[in-house]
């Protein structure tokens, strides 16, 4: 626990360009592996403050290369397959069909099953009710949904205008601004 600290600590003061804490030299020399990540760190700081200068590519294959890419005309790009616009709503009507929870319309009992063998073929029953799905306010629903995503953002943007008008009557309370101030 105390070596993420530390760590973090070392990749700290490397990225501003400052020395170790006590506490954090004393347990560098002490931990080998955060010795290794202090001179890994180093490392990488060194080769990054290395300026690498890229050569210049020649002027014919510039040329080359912008004539090639000039000439090319770039055709869309076709999809491996195309689904037929009815095979989504063949899907969904099939999900819709075994999902929809169906109830019989005689309420008569239900003779207990026989013994089945594995042979046996049981029909399936389609004789269901239509059921009557609650109707959805799509309109309200995405309001509401706007709502619940949009108000942490709202209630910020409050707490930051109020900040910014507290530092404008901090700033406006400074000697200087009144003499930059055409009031």
């Amino acid at each position: 626990m105390l070596c993420i600290i530390h760590r973090w600590k070392i990749d700290r003061a490397l990225d501003e360009g400052k020395e170790l804490d006590s506490y954090t030299q004393a347990h560098t020399e002490n931990c080998k592996g955060c010795h290794q990540h202090h001179q890994t760190q180093q490392n990488l700081i060194s080769r990054l403050e290395c300026s690498t200068q890229t050569p210049e590519a020649p002027a014919f294959l510039r040329s080359r290369v912008m004539n090639a890419i000039g000439g090319t005309e770039s055709e869309p790009a076709q999809p491996i397959f195309e689904l037929p616009v009815w095979v989504p709503v063949a899907a969904c009507a099939v999900l819709v069909f075994f999902l929809i929870p169906r109830s019989p319309q005689n309420h008569t009992p239900t003779p207990e099953p026989k013994a089945r063998t594995t042979a046996e073929v049981i029909p399936a029953d389609f004789s269901a009710a239509p059921v009557e799905l609650a109707k959805i306010d799509v309109g309200l629903a995405l309001k509401q949904a706007n709502q619940t995503i949009s108000s942490p953002y709202d209630e910020e943007l409050k707490k930051l205008q109020n900040d910014l008008r507290a530092a404008g009557k901090a700033l406006k309370r400074l000697p200087l601004m009144h003499l930059a101030s055409s009031q």
